[in-house]
């Protein structure tokens, strides 16, 4: 992985820990900040200016309300043909990858939640390795946030 994936992907784990314990939903999310790199975006000023347009949305809010969900369908169609695209780059004859990456791709919709779908995808990467013998090659802070989620979950079930 290469140095600025893993410091892109650390600052995102840390911003979604930080939200949780605030009781928000997630913060950032790796994809947001990879898209923006993909327009164009090449510093920080790019979040700043996705936030003011985004505030600007706020005054066409009612008007979006009058939209039917009908007509929302082929373009949440289309998001979802081009976020799948990205599963034909997964190497499947590895199962260390293949069954974790199977487990974010099904969790996700049926958790209603992108997040879900990459915890479960952090608990099962953990588990395969463990199973496979290649419990080495995991960095400790996987180990600690798969924890955490296990954690999380544990703590929701009893509440």
């Amino acid at each position: 992985m290469s140095e600025k994936l893993e410091s892109a992907i650390l600052a995102d784990t840390f911003g979604a820990l930080y939200a949780s314990l605030l009781g928000t939903s997630n913060v950032t999310t790796y994809i947001e900040s990879s898209s923006g790199i993909e327009a164009g975006g090449k510093t920080g000023l790019t979040s700043v200016f996705v936030a003011i347009f985004l505030l600007l949305t706020l005054v066409f809010a009612p008007f979006i309300k009058c939209v039917p969900i009908a007509a929302i369908s082929p373009i949440l169609i289309m998001v979802g043909a081009s976020m799948i695209e990205g599963a034909s780059k997964i190497n499947f004859k590895d199962l260390v990858i293949a069954i974790p990456s199977f487990f974010i791709i099904v969790m996700m919709p049926l958790g209603y939640s992108i997040s879900t779908g990459i915890q479960f995808g952090f608990i099962t990467y953990i588990l395969v390795c463990l199973a496979s013998k290649r419990a080495k090659e995991v960095s400790p802070i996987i180990y600690t946030f798969a924890i955490l989620f296990i954690l999380q979950y544990i703590f929701n079930a009893i509440m």
